[in-house]
């Protein structure tokens, strides 16, 4: 009687076992099939996020290349418009038509980082350096820079509208001396706010860069 009490307890220690490992090793499996999904994720993440900056960085080089060329005309212009208005009208007409044309603000493309929040992703992968990064570009950086660039948009439609004559007739109109001047500080005003604008395009550069490098 106590040999089969003692191998019905064998018996039934041997069962619990042998369920305990089963699921411990269904759980480590499991687990490390969740742990290879999110790796799988998260490598895919970092190669469309590139993908994104990459763009960015190349339409940021563009737009500053002719925010360059703008600026470099404003600084010729500025020290000279009341002079040549009265002595080289015709080159005045041909340099204000080139430096009040439109400058091309700067969007980010956000899909990448916006699907791998959205979905959750980004709380699972490993690398939270990166992501702690990417916070701060899409949801600071980026966030400026697109408020800084509405505001330089705002300046441009305002002096378009002022000044629509002007484009009509490719010139600069007859003026006042007071008019002069007044045309004068809204080009000064128009240079210093890309000036601006230049720099938070470098900063934001600059911050691509060093994910593209370092990740």
């Amino acid at each position: 009687m106590r040999q089969h009490l003692r191998e019905s307890w064998y018996k039934y220690l041997l069962e619990i076992i042998v369920i305990t490992v089963g699921v411990l090793g269904a759980f480590i499996l499991n687990s490390w099939k969740e742990q290879q999904e999110h790796a799988k994720l998260e490598a895919e993440f970092v190669i469309s996020l590139k993908k994104d900056l990459t763009r960015d960085k190349e339409n940021l080089e563009r737009i500053m290349r002719y925010m360059d060329h703008i600026l470099e005309l404003h600084e010729v212009l500025l020290p000279l418009l009341p002079d040549i208005y009265y002595n080289d009208k015709s080159k005045l007409d041909s340099l204000y038509i080139d430096a009040y044309d439109v400058i091309p603000t700067f969007y980010p493309i956000s899909g990448t980082f916006i699907s791998a929040v959205s979905s959750g992703n980004t709380s699972e992968f490993k690398n939270k350096e990166l992501i702690s990064i990417l916070y701060q570009l899409y949801n600071s950086t980026y966030t400026r820079i697109v408020y800084n660039g509405e505001l330089l948009d705002n300046l441009y439609i305002s002096q378009y509208n002022k000044y629509s004559r002007e484009r009509r007739i490719r010139g600069v109109r007859e003026m006042t001396p007071e008019q002069i001047t007044e045309l004068t500080d809204d080009l000064d005003r128009t240079h210093r706010n890309l000036h601006f604008y230049k720099a938070r395009c470098s900063k934001t550069l600059r911050e691509i860069n060093l994910i593209l490098s370092n990740y």
